[in-house]
């Protein structure tokens, strides 16, 4: 199993399930009572993220 798409077209791709990433912000923040953000919506918010190059980031 891997986290990642197989880079080479050898390998089949098999979905196993849906994995939800979650947000946190402040109770007064202007994205608390959403129930769904697109990424549009949070770019030009300062994010704390995974570092360049992490399997989450590709």
């Amino acid at each position: 199993m891997t986290i990642m798409t197989p880079p080479d077209e050898k390998y089949n791709q098999i979905f196993l399930y849906k994995e939800e990433f979650f947000m946190v912000v402040q109770s007064y923040h202007v994205l608390t009572n959403q129930n769904e953000i697109d990424l549009d919506e949070i770019q030009n918010f300062p994010l704390i993220l995974y570092p360049n190059g992490h399997c989450f980031r590709q």
